[in-house]
């Protein structure tokens, strides 16, 4: 089997970078397939797919000025449906016949949907070396700083002593949690890490009661959910 192509173009390796900063991308290839200005179906090659967006192969031109584009992608056996905006497109050879390479933004997608690609993409991720972000693990401080600005951190602070389970903030400074990265989630269209949160309360006894809350953290603008 011939290997499949790169984008040759700048525009390219811009919009790739950004997704791979914010979702972790699953690079092997997988079948899809788009539908063209007559609701035409035809064939593609997915190159690589995030939370973000995803790289496609194609034979001809796609017709997609100020249009989304519906496109089909087939996880682990599973077709999932998705409307994406094209952001930038490549020439190139493949099987020594001119292709196109197009990367899509998402645009629009099924909440369960996006949990289904996201898993895809963390069992890919859990594989690779090097990778350190896996379901189940306790992240660092720069994790955590990484992924939780600070004003969420401040949020989810403020939030759990409200409830109880954690001490109240004193003298500026957050007191001491622990963030266990359990993976992604969307909900009405919105992206979230899943998180549980381990806290300790002081009791009146001046002993310790330890909690651990679940919590949706915003991945691409503020805002907590705390399900627990």
């Amino acid at each position: 089997m011939a290997p499949l192509p790169r984008a040759s173009g700048s525009t390219s390796g811009a919009g790739s970078s950004s997704n791979r900063r914010m979702y972790p991308r699953r690079n092997k290839p997988f079948r899809a397939m788009y539908f063209g200005s007559a609701a035409e179906r035809k064939p593609a090659i997915g190159l690589d797919i995030s939370g973000g967006g995803l790289r496609i192969l194609v034979k001809d031109e796609v017709q997609h000025k100020g249009v989304d584009l519906p496109v089909v992608v087939l996880i682990a056996d599973h077709p999932v449906q998705l409307s994406a905006r094209v952001k930038w497109v490549d020439k190139t050879q493949h099987l020594g016949e001119e292709h196109y390479l197009y990367g899509l933004k998402l645009s629009k997608i099924a909440d369960h949907e996006w949990d289904r690609i996201m898993e895809w993409t963390l069992d890919e991720a859990a594989q690779a070396a090097g990778h350190d972000l896996r379901v189940g693990s306790v992240l660092t401080a720069v994790q955590r700083d990484s992924l939780i600005p600070v004003p969420r951190q401040v949020e989810i602070v403020k939030r759990l002593a409200e409830k109880g389970r954690l001490d109240a903030p004193a003298g500026g400074r957050l007191p001491l949690v622990e963030y266990k990265f359990e993976g992604y989630k969307m909900r009405m269209g919105i992206g979230y890490y899943k998180l549980t949160v381990r806290s300790k309360k002081t009791e009146k006894d001046r002993s310790f009661t330890e909690y651990r809350t679940s919590v949706l953290a915003r991945i691409e603008s503020e805002g907590i959910v705390v399900l627990d």
